[in-house]
């Protein structure tokens, strides 16, 4: 339950305070999306590269979290977002310069700096059963960490 504020409440140094608290991390957000000119079919031959790639990044640490935007039927859409962590933007731009579909001109992207402040997650790991799971419940894993 919030407390009413007294007469003597200061709003900016409250944010101040409340602020501090928040973790800070900034990443690099990447919008990818259709490059003029292409259609959703001429994804399909580098779409295997374009997944190995994304795993890449996951095993270097250097994507946070990525995905695609999805339409109004909940079904994967056009374009993706991909949250990433490197020292600079440069760095970033590098990173998505070098993705497939981007590479082959089939995307174009963006990339902006993002912090994260609030928001959370949980885990769950399984060990006598090798299970695992992010905010739901857990599935099997195989032994290298990935879901079967």
């Amino acid at each position: 339950m919030s407390e009413i504020p007294g007469p003597d409440h200061d709003p900016e140094a409250e944010a101040a305070v409340l602020t501090a608290r928040s973790v800070g991390l900034r990443l690099w957000a990447c919008h990818s999306s259709p490059a003029l000119g292409s259609a959703p079919e001429d994804i399909g031959p580098y779409l295997a590269d374009h997944l190995r790639h994304l795993i890449g990044w996951e095993r270097r640490g250097v994507l946070f979290a990525g995905g695609p935007y999805l339409d109004e039927d909940g079904r994967p859409g056009d374009s993706a977002l991909y949250l990433l962590r490197t020292g600079s933007e440069a760095a970033a731009i590098a990173l998505a310069a070098e993705e497939p579909l981007h590479k082959h001109g089939l995307r174009m992207f963006t990339v902006r700096p993002w912090q994260i402040n609030q928001g959370g997650f949980a885990v769950h790991i399984g060990i006598s059963h090798q299970t695992g799971g992010l905010d739901g419940p857990p599935t099997p894993l195989d032994h290298e960490g990935s879901t079967r």
